[in-house]
Protein backbone atom coordinates (compact mmCIF):
# COMPACT_ATOMS: atom_id res chain seq x y z
CA UNK A 1 0.00 0.00 0.00
CA UNK A 2 1.10 3.30 -0.88
CA UNK A 3 0.96 5.84 1.84
CA UNK A 4 -2.09 8.13 0.44
CA UNK A 5 -2.84 12.33 1.12
CA UNK A 6 -2.71 13.42 4.19
CA UNK A 7 -6.07 15.08 4.53
CA UNK A 8 -8.09 12.22 4.61
CA UNK A 9 -10.93 10.97 6.91
CA UNK A 10 -11.46 6.85 7.68
CA UNK A 11 -14.53 6.01 9.26
CA UNK A 12 -14.43 2.60 10.73
CA UNK A 13 -17.48 0.57 12.13
CA UNK A 14 -16.77 -1.39 14.86
CA UNK A 15 -18.83 -4.62 15.38
CA UNK A 16 -18.60 -7.04 12.30
CA UNK A 17 -16.18 -5.04 11.00
CA UNK A 18 -13.17 -4.75 13.04
CA UNK A 19 -14.54 -7.35 15.23
CA UNK A 20 -15.51 -10.71 13.77
CA UNK A 21 -18.39 -10.73 16.40
CA UNK A 22 -21.31 -8.72 18.17
CA UNK A 23 -19.00 -7.11 21.22
CA UNK A 24 -22.45 -5.31 22.28
CA UNK A 25 -24.13 -9.01 23.53
CA UNK A 26 -20.58 -10.53 24.14
CA UNK A 27 -20.50 -7.82 26.74
CA UNK A 28 -24.03 -7.88 28.24
CA UNK A 29 -24.22 -11.73 28.35
CA UNK A 30 -20.21 -11.33 30.64
CA UNK A 31 -21.35 -8.96 32.95
CA UNK A 32 -24.96 -9.67 33.66
CA UNK A 33 -26.08 -11.02 36.97
CA UNK A 34 -28.15 -14.36 35.98
CA UNK A 35 -30.81 -13.17 38.91
CA UNK A 36 -30.92 -10.57 35.97
CA UNK A 37 -30.97 -12.24 33.24
CA UNK A 38 -33.66 -14.40 34.62
CA UNK A 39 -36.08 -11.91 35.37
CA UNK A 40 -35.72 -10.04 31.79
CA UNK A 41 -35.61 -13.25 29.52
CA UNK A 42 -39.07 -13.88 29.67
CA UNK A 43 -40.03 -10.02 29.08
CA UNK A 44 -36.88 -9.76 26.51
CA UNK A 45 -37.79 -13.37 24.66
CA UNK A 46 -40.54 -12.00 22.34
CA UNK A 47 -38.68 -9.15 20.88
CA UNK A 48 -35.79 -11.27 20.22
CA UNK A 49 -37.35 -13.61 18.20
CA UNK A 50 -39.11 -10.76 16.19
CA UNK A 51 -35.54 -9.59 15.55
CA UNK A 52 -34.32 -12.63 14.13
CA UNK A 53 -37.77 -12.77 12.15
CA UNK A 54 -37.01 -9.65 10.91
CA UNK A 55 -40.09 -7.41 12.32
CA UNK A 56 -38.09 -5.37 14.68
CA UNK A 57 -34.83 -3.91 14.38
CA UNK A 58 -31.29 -3.86 16.29
CA UNK A 59 -32.05 -0.43 17.57
CA UNK A 60 -35.47 -0.97 19.48
CA UNK A 61 -34.05 -4.83 20.42
CA UNK A 62 -30.78 -2.67 21.97
CA UNK A 63 -32.47 -0.44 23.76
CA UNK A 64 -34.58 -2.99 25.26
CA UNK A 65 -31.28 -5.13 26.06
CA UNK A 66 -29.68 -2.16 27.72
CA UNK A 67 -33.08 -1.01 29.93
CA UNK A 68 -32.70 -4.26 32.14
CA UNK A 69 -29.32 -4.55 31.52
CA UNK A 70 -27.98 -1.36 32.83
CA UNK A 71 -30.90 -0.34 35.08
CA UNK A 72 -29.84 1.47 38.48
CA UNK A 73 -26.45 -0.45 38.17
CA UNK A 74 -23.24 1.54 39.25
CA UNK A 75 -21.13 3.20 36.78
CA UNK A 76 -17.93 2.29 38.74
CA UNK A 77 -19.19 -1.75 38.58
CA UNK A 78 -19.66 -1.33 34.33
CA UNK A 79 -16.66 0.79 33.88
CA UNK A 80 -14.56 -2.11 36.11
CA UNK A 81 -15.87 -4.50 33.87
CA UNK A 82 -15.53 -2.79 30.79
CA UNK A 83 -11.59 -2.03 31.33
CA UNK A 84 -11.43 -5.91 32.12
CA UNK A 85 -13.47 -6.33 28.75
CA UNK A 86 -11.36 -4.05 26.42
CA UNK A 87 -7.84 -5.80 28.28
CA UNK A 88 -8.76 -9.63 28.28
CA UNK A 89 -11.56 -10.24 25.99
CA UNK A 90 -11.82 -7.97 22.58
CA UNK A 91 -8.24 -8.59 21.09
CA UNK A 92 -9.22 -11.91 20.66
CA UNK A 93 -12.23 -10.66 18.07
CA UNK A 94 -9.80 -7.85 15.91
CA UNK A 95 -9.59 -8.64 12.21
CA UNK A 96 -6.18 -8.83 11.44
CA UNK A 97 -6.73 -7.22 7.80
CA UNK A 98 -8.91 -4.38 9.94
CA UNK A 99 -6.26 -3.41 12.44
CA UNK A 100 -3.33 -3.49 9.87
CA UNK A 101 -6.00 -0.97 7.59
CA UNK A 102 -6.38 1.07 10.66
CA UNK A 103 -2.14 1.20 10.66
CA UNK A 104 -1.91 1.98 7.47
CA UNK A 105 -4.60 4.99 7.99
CA UNK A 106 -2.36 6.12 10.60
CA UNK A 107 0.82 6.03 9.02
CA UNK A 108 -1.04 7.87 6.25
CA UNK A 109 -1.40 10.64 8.19
CA UNK A 110 -5.49 10.45 8.24
CA UNK A 111 -7.51 10.96 10.44
CA UNK A 112 -9.61 7.90 12.12
CA UNK A 113 -13.00 7.80 13.76
CA UNK A 114 -14.73 4.51 15.00
CA UNK A 115 -18.36 5.03 14.73
CA UNK A 116 -20.21 2.24 16.32
CA UNK A 117 -23.45 1.50 18.27
CA UNK A 118 -22.05 -0.37 20.71
CA UNK A 119 -21.98 1.42 24.19
CA UNK A 120 -19.21 4.13 25.20
CA UNK A 121 -18.09 1.84 28.58
CA UNK A 122 -16.11 -0.02 27.01
CA UNK A 123 -15.72 1.53 23.49
CA UNK A 124 -13.90 4.86 24.77
CA UNK A 125 -11.46 2.76 26.57
CA UNK A 126 -10.69 0.39 23.39
CA UNK A 127 -10.49 3.66 20.87
CA UNK A 128 -8.22 5.78 23.49
CA UNK A 129 -5.95 2.32 24.14
CA UNK A 130 -5.64 2.23 20.30
CA UNK A 131 -5.37 5.95 20.13
CA UNK A 132 -8.56 6.52 17.71
CA UNK A 133 -11.42 8.83 17.94
CA UNK A 134 -14.52 7.63 18.81
CA UNK A 135 -18.48 8.06 17.94
CA UNK A 136 -20.86 5.61 19.80
CA UNK A 137 -24.28 5.02 21.88
CA UNK A 138 -23.26 6.54 25.07
CA UNK A 139 -25.36 5.47 28.64
CA UNK A 140 -27.38 7.66 30.57
CA UNK A 141 -25.93 8.02 34.01
CA UNK A 142 -27.96 9.36 37.52
CA UNK A 143 -25.56 10.22 40.12
CA UNK A 144 -23.33 7.18 40.79
CA UNK A 145 -25.69 4.68 38.65
CA UNK A 146 -26.68 4.47 34.71
CA UNK A 147 -30.38 4.38 33.96
CA UNK A 148 -30.71 1.72 31.17
CA UNK A 149 -31.55 4.63 28.80
CA UNK A 150 -29.09 6.46 25.73
CA UNK A 151 -28.16 9.89 26.45
CA UNK A 152 -29.24 10.79 22.86
CA UNK A 153 -30.10 7.53 20.10
CA UNK A 154 -28.47 4.39 19.65
CA UNK A 155 -25.39 5.23 17.03
CA UNK A 156 -26.82 3.27 14.04
CA UNK A 157 -27.90 4.08 10.55
CA UNK A 158 -29.05 7.68 9.94
CA UNK A 159 -27.89 8.47 13.76
CA UNK A 160 -24.31 7.42 12.21
CA UNK A 161 -24.64 9.71 9.46
CA UNK A 162 -26.03 13.16 12.03
CA UNK A 163 -23.47 12.27 14.82
CA UNK A 164 -20.62 12.31 12.15
CA UNK A 165 -22.07 15.54 10.95
CA UNK A 166 -22.35 17.24 14.41
CA UNK A 167 -18.44 16.56 14.66
CA UNK A 168 -16.58 16.87 11.24
CA UNK A 169 -17.35 19.30 8.52
CA UNK A 170 -16.91 16.50 5.95
CA UNK A 171 -15.67 19.08 2.96
CA UNK A 172 -12.84 19.71 4.76
CA UNK A 173 -11.46 16.74 3.93
CA UNK A 174 -9.87 15.68 0.21
CA UNK A 175 -11.33 12.26 0.78
CA UNK A 176 -13.27 9.67 2.86
CA UNK A 177 -12.74 5.96 3.31
CA UNK A 178 -15.54 4.21 5.03
CA UNK A 179 -16.03 0.30 6.22
CA UNK A 180 -19.24 -1.89 7.25
CA UNK A 181 -20.30 -4.60 7.33
CA UNK A 182 -24.27 -4.25 7.98
CA UNK A 183 -27.14 -2.46 6.40
CA UNK A 184 -27.11 -0.42 9.59
CA UNK A 185 -23.42 1.03 8.45
CA UNK A 186 -25.05 1.81 4.45
CA UNK A 187 -25.61 5.19 5.55
CA UNK A 188 -22.46 6.21 6.49
CA UNK A 189 -20.57 4.10 3.87
CA UNK A 190 -22.78 6.39 0.90
CA UNK A 191 -20.31 9.20 2.27
CA UNK A 192 -17.39 7.91 1.40
CA UNK A 193 -15.19 8.44 -1.88
CA UNK A 194 -14.00 4.79 -1.34
CA UNK A 195 -16.26 2.36 0.40
CA UNK A 196 -15.42 -1.00 2.06
CA UNK A 197 -18.60 -3.62 2.86
CA UNK A 198 -17.27 -6.99 4.80
CA UNK A 199 -13.89 -6.27 3.60
CA UNK A 200 -14.35 -5.52 -0.02
CA UNK A 201 -14.26 -2.33 -1.99
CA UNK A 202 -17.12 -1.57 -3.62
CA UNK A 203 -18.59 1.69 -5.86
CA UNK A 204 -21.57 3.30 -4.12
CA UNK A 205 -22.30 5.50 -7.47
Amino acid sequence: MSVGHSNCLALFDFDGTITNRDTYSTFIKKITPKWRLFIAMPVLFPFILLYKKGLISGVFLRSKISKFAFFYVRESFVLEQAFQYVENDIPDYLRDNMMKRIAWHKISGHRIIVVSASIDPYMNLWAQKHGLEIICTELERCGKFLTGRYISRDCSGKEKVRRIKEKLNLNDFHKIYAYGDSSEDSEMLSLADEAFYQGVAFNIT
